[in-house]
């Protein structure tokens, strides 16, 4: 493991390809960033695709939680800074902050990251092989946080049916977790987007979804609060919950 990498930051300068209606950074773009942050750190430390595809795996996010004090807009450069921490069994914690060019902290997220066998498509358990090549950074004092489940809420509730298209799919053949968020937006509304943006967005990936899959998706929304249920069949594939502030 190459000490020089235990954290990792990279400059994004936000496009209109990274920004919504109201100019924004989409959640989509944002947890696409958050991603290849992440896989750019790995590729330093050894533990990039080609590495995990030597050995038949490949990293999927599992869990994450973000909290967005602003929503930075088109043209501002923000820094995400990233860290690695100890894996907890087979779950790989991921810590993240968003700083805008004043260097004030805009945002953050804990995330919890799985290895998943491609040929087996299923959730890797024995990771010790990865885990050597991650550095040891528990002496920085970024605590180790992994996700917790999404609870139910009250709230009016409407469903609507999905299967996935072209653009959902990534090269592993399944729905990028960056995707989940524009299936977030989309179920929420127009009206809805322009006026609220989202203070907290977590995300549950419970089972893969691929383009076979027929989606009902639950939406739960009180006030501010909301939930979002992908479900296939009888089984619960993923879920969303978060909470809406007013846009300024």
């Amino acid at each position: 493991m190459n000490e020089e990498y235990r954290t990792y930051s990279e400059k994004w300068l936000l496009l209109t390809k990274d920004c919504d209606v109201n100019t924004k950074w989409r959640a989509s773009s944002l947890l696409e960033a958050m991603q290849t942050t992440a896989g750019n750190q790995c590729e330093l430390l050894g533990a990039g695709k080609d590495e995990m595809d030597a050995m038949g795996v490949t990293w999927v996010l599992a869990r994450s939680e973000i909290e967005i004090n602003r929503w930075p807009g088109y043209g501002e450069e923000i820094t995400i800074l990233t860290v690695p921490l100890t894996n907890r069994h087979f779950m790989f914690p991921r810590y993240f902050s968003f700083t805008d060019a004043d260097g004030k902290l805009i945002g953050q997220a804990h995330t919890a990251w799985s290895l998943f066998d491609i040929s087996k498509r299923s959730i890797v358990t024995k990771v010790d092989e990865i885990a050597r090549l991650l550095p040891d950074n528990s002496d920085l004092g970024v605590p180790t946080v992994i996700p917790q489940q999404i609870r139910n809420i009250e709230g009016e509730e409407t469903l609507t049916s999905y299967r996935p298209l072209y653009t959902d799919l990534d090269f592993n053949g399944h729905v990028n977790n960056t995707k989940y968020a524009d299936f977030l937006c989309n179920t929420l509304g127009l009206e809805t987007m322009k006026k609220c943006e989202f203070s907290r967005l977590a995300f549950n990936y419970k089972i893969e979804v691929t383009p076979e899959t027929d989606l009902t998706l639950r939406l739960i929304r009180n006030d501010r609060q909301f939930v979002l249920i992908g479900e296939d069949g009888a089984s619960e594939a993923f879920r969303i919950g978060g909470e809406m502030r007013e846009r300024k």
